[in-house]
């Protein structure tokens, strides 16, 4: 799968291509109960640049870490920092499709996932990362839900961008379908999005005028209209 060079350029220098934080992230790793000093493998789908890579590889010091993602050039930006921080004995990069993962059944302790599992849809992630998973492990996910009834202009949005956009309601009946043990949820606060958001029109502010541009311009004024109408959730389950 190709991607044109103007989204390169449009996620310029940032560290994630998606709403979030360290902090938040931090929050979604403080759930899982195991000991940060266990020897655990663990699968961050999606890596991007490798925000949350990095803070599992610093929170769970003797762990193994694979992290995938489809874009080489988000691997390569990602191998330079694991190698800045002496990680290389432990913390792996591959281009890998999210939809068909190649590894063994039952291989991970953690399987994390920030802002990610849109692309293939959040149903069928859950069903299809189930295999990876060893028994009594945890799945960690961000995505995008309704947190109140929407306006028209942000379901107009949605419904086009993303039409498995659902509640929080819907989400965690999902996860209890496909037989997981639901742990938790929280939703990400509006500084992530706006922290976010303020450096994607930065980057735009210096590209040329086209569909791309106008699509993120779109993105970030339905955002901004409707910013109390849906957020990024992490949803916390276990095998």
């Amino acid at each position: 799968m190709d991607i044109p060079l103007y989204f390169y350029a449009a996620f310029k220098d940032m560290d994630r291509l998606a709403p979030g934080s360290d902090k938040s992230t931090l929050k979604a790793i403080d759930y899982i109960d195991f000991n940060n000093d266990s020897q655990l493998t663990i699968l961050d789908i999606g890596c991007g640049a490798g925000a949350s890579t990095l803070l599992l590889a610093d929170y769970f010091k003797n762990s193994t870490i694979e992290a995938i993602d489809l874009f080489p050039h988000y691997l390569k930006v990602l191998d330079e920092k694991i190698a800045d921080n002496d990680l290389d004995n432990r913390v792996y990069t591959c281009q890998m499709d999210m939809n068909d993962l190649d590894y063994p059944n039952c291989e991970f302790d953690i399987v994390f996932s920030e802002a990610s599992a849109y692309i293939m849809g959040f149903a069928k992630a859950l069903k299809s990362w189930k295999r990876v998973l060893k028994q009594d492990s945890y799945l960690i996910i961000s995505e995008l839900t309704w947190i109140q009834k929407p306006s028209k202009e942000s379901k107009k949005f949605w419904k086009t961008h993303y039409p498995e956009i659902g509640t929080i309601e819907n989400k965690i009946a999902k996860i209890k379908d496909e037989g997981y043990e639901f742990i938790d949820y929280f939703i990400l606060p509006k500084s992530d999005f706006e922290s976010y958001y303020s450096n994607l029109e930065s980057n735009l502010k210096k590209l040329e005028d086209n569909d791309f541009k106008k699509d993120f311009k779109k993105e970030i004024e339905v955002y901004e209209n409707n910013s109390d109408d849906y957020r990024y959730v992490y949803y916390i389950m276990k095998k």
